[in-house]
């Protein structure tokens, strides 16, 4: 009996060195693992400093590039904060050709995208944008969007319209304003969509 005591009291005192040793090694690892997540911690925090001084240097830059533009270059740069696309499903439309479809359904999105410029005074940066509500430069003719919605984001608004069951052999007419016409460097005020 004493020696089955014994054994067991040796089994028992091996049992808890070997878990004491094991412990120590999962402790050792997961110091090293911290170490190094506190290290990159360190240098990303770092690197976003140094972005946020370079930011600051970029706006001062640009505030002070502006004041040597005439007025209309001023313009010019203000226009260019602003982005317009229309596209049909994925496919943007980007010349007068005549873009087809073979869905009876499918959606055309009319998006306005504002890249501002920082340190450009509000009013200036505004200006740059098209007339009134950008969607307002875009209608249909002949076939109207079975639905419309607007999407707004903080840089990009997008109209959308929902086409359903277009028959085949149907033409879409997108008529759009002159100042549209220009910002998306059309040749013509119309762009037709044939559904095949």
């Amino acid at each position: 009996m004493k020696k089955k005591a014994c054994t067991l009291g040796l089994i028992l005192s091996l049992l808890t060195i070997i878990t004491g040793c094991e412990n120590t090694a999962n402790s050792k690892s997961k110091d090293l693992e911290m170490a190094q997540l506190q290290e990159q911690i360190t240098s990303d925090e770092n690197e976003i400093s140094q972005l946020k001084e370079e930011n600051e240097n970029y706006k001062k830059y640009v505030g002070s590039s502006i004041k040597f533009l005439d007025e209309n270059e001023i313009k010019e740069l203000a226009k260019s904060c602003w982005s317009y696309e229309i596209s049909i499903d994925d496919t943007t439309i980007n010349s007068n050709d005549v873009y087809k479809t073979d869905k009876s359904n499918f959606e055309i999105t009319f998006s306005e995208k504002m890249n501002p410029i920082p340190s450009m005074e509000q009013e200036l940066f505004d200006s740059g944008a098209i007339s009134g509500n950008f969607y307002d430069h875009l209608t249909f003719k002949v076939i109207q969007p079975t639905k419309t919605y607007i999407a707004d984001g903080t840089v990009v608004q997008g109209m959308h319209y929902e086409f359903e069951n277009v028959p085949k052999g149907s033409v879409i007419k997108i008529q759009v304003t002159d100042e549209l016409k220009e910002r998306l460097n059309l040749e013509e005020n119309v762009v037709s969509i044939e559904v095949n």
